[in-house]
């Protein structure tokens, strides 16, 4: 990968909500009927940049429902811990928090902890490869991820609930961590490709959306990748920027490079939208 310009954005997050003009028609399928506000990082992690009138009601339908399952899936108990904002569900579509389980004798056995300062909350995010379409690799079925990120949090009151529900000499706790990549990588790239359609539209010829609201096998690995190596702690918690880049075969792409949880030193994610 050659990155040839970068456009750094200031994070799309915080206290101040930027509204970039209305885009009149879905940025997904074309629709101009039905449109809807779309919310570039979710509102589940705290986004505040929208662009309007730009998601119909099918295609909100769909994404509304691939960030439903990261985030009350991979990502309930780090928002649990860190206290970011909840739209109003129904119960059955409420964040429930996994069982936590107490090694007693040498067997797991469940208990309950609702709430986070009652539990060991753990998060595991994958750590992709490069996006294939930069060094030439056609659309194989491949291991997309390179590492696994893990960030746990113990509460303050975790060894007095787990005392509370077996003995006072028990000490050991654990907890459940999953994640699924195909559903994160499509939150990935429906993040980079609203988040480039609001900054630079008309300038690249997108060739992502459909895949966003389909069932695109290819997505993760393909046009969604990342760095699997390390990368330091960010001042912000959430970061969206554009590179231009330029793949093995001489293409040049618009790119969209992801940051999310950058200041606990999560990994950082590309997302392909589209050819310049």
């Amino acid at each position: 990968m050659i990155a040839d310009e970068t456009n750094d954005k200031l994070p799309p997050g915080g206290p101040t909500i930027k509204r970039y003009p209305p885009f009149n028609r879905c940025i997904y399928c074309g629709s101009t009927s039905g449109l809807s506000d779309e919310h570039i990082v979710p509102y589940g992690l705290g986004g505040t940049y929208i662009l309007p009138d730009a998601s119909c009601t099918r295609c909100a339908k769909i994404t509304g429902w691939v960030e439903r399952q990261c985030l009350r899936t991979m990502l309930g108990d780090l928002r649990a811990v860190r206290k970011t904002k909840r739209r109003k569900r129904r119960p059955k579509d409420q964040y429930k928090p996994r069982p936590m389980f107490a090694n007693v004798d040498g067997s797991f056995r469940p208990y309950n902890a609702p709430e986070p300062h009652q539990r060991l909350s753990v998060t595991a995010l994958p750590a992709f490869r490069e996006p294939t379409v930069l060094n030439g690799i056609t659309k194989l079925k491949q291991s997309v991820i390179g590492a696994v990120w893990m960030n746990a949090a113990l509460g303050k009151d975790a060894g007095k609930v787990i005392k509370a529900a077996f003995r006072p000499d028990i000490t050991r706790v654990h907890s459940i961590a999953s994640f699924h990549p195909t559903y994160f990588a499509r939150m990935l790239a429906k993040i980079g490709y609203a988040f480039a359609i609001a900054e630079a539209s008309g300038r690249f010829k997108p060739f992502i959306a459909r895949q966003i609201i389909g069932d695109e096998p290819w997505l993760a690995g393909h046009l969604v990748g990342g760095d699997p190596n390390p990368v330091a702690k960010s001042k912000h918690e959430t970061e969206v920027g554009l590179l231009r880049v330029r793949g093995v075969m001489g293409v040049e792409y618009l790119m969209a490079r992801i940051r999310l949880f950058g200041d606990l030193g999560a990994p950082v994610y590309f997302v392909v939208v589209g050819e310049l």
